[in-house]
């Protein structure tokens, strides 16, 4: 009887183990893959600062994300989310183009980045970035690829008129 009850105890703790690190609970922001777009895989951290940083860009406020509607009539909160996942792949797409073309950093601007990056993260409170899994390479990665794609924008842009801006946007997806 007392075998039966540990083998019992230990198939349901075994069980209960297995159901947890399905679940992902317990990774690390850096380990949760949200999107894929083309071979690059977005993970939840680098989400997580697209968000921060848009957040206070904005000024939002939970309430306002939590109250009010966009024109569409949906929570602020869904829209909102739609936008940063946009943002996330357009950046990303634009990187991706970049690397195709060969287009990297020079010495001069890795090291622009990386100040630019340090800057951002002396600004925003320590335990804000833990608390959402936020690392230094994942702010300095963040801040290259974003690097990246506006050196491919600028070039597409150049010399493009307003009216023309459009295209040359599309021009970068394709």
């Amino acid at each position: 009887m007392v075998i039966t009850i540990l083998v019992g105890i230990l198939i349901f703790s075994l069980m209960a183990m297995g159901l947890w690190i399905l679940s992902g609970e317990g990774r690390k922001p850096k380990d949760k893959p949200v999107l894929c777009v083309g071979e690059e895989t977005v993970y939840l951290d680098e989400v997580n600062l697209y968000c921060l940083e848009n957040v206070a860009q904005l000024g939002i406020t939970r309430e306002q994300l939590k109250n009010q509607k966009a024109d569409d009539g949906t929570p602020a909160s869904d829209y909102y989310k739609e936008e940063i996942l946009q943002l996330i792949m357009d950046t990303k797409v634009t990187y991706i183009e970049a690397c195709r073309e060969g287009i990297t950093l020079t010495e001069g601007e890795e090291e622009e980045v990386k100040k630019d990056a340090m800057a951002y993260i002396s600004s925003v409170n320590a335990s804000i970035l833990n608390e959402f899994g936020i690392t230094k390479e994942t702010v300095i990665e963040s801040y290259k690829q974003r690097f990246i794609a506006q050196k491919l924008t600028d070039s597409v842009s150049e010399g493009v008129e307003v009216e023309e801006q459009k295209y040359a946007t599309v021009y970068i997806m394709m």
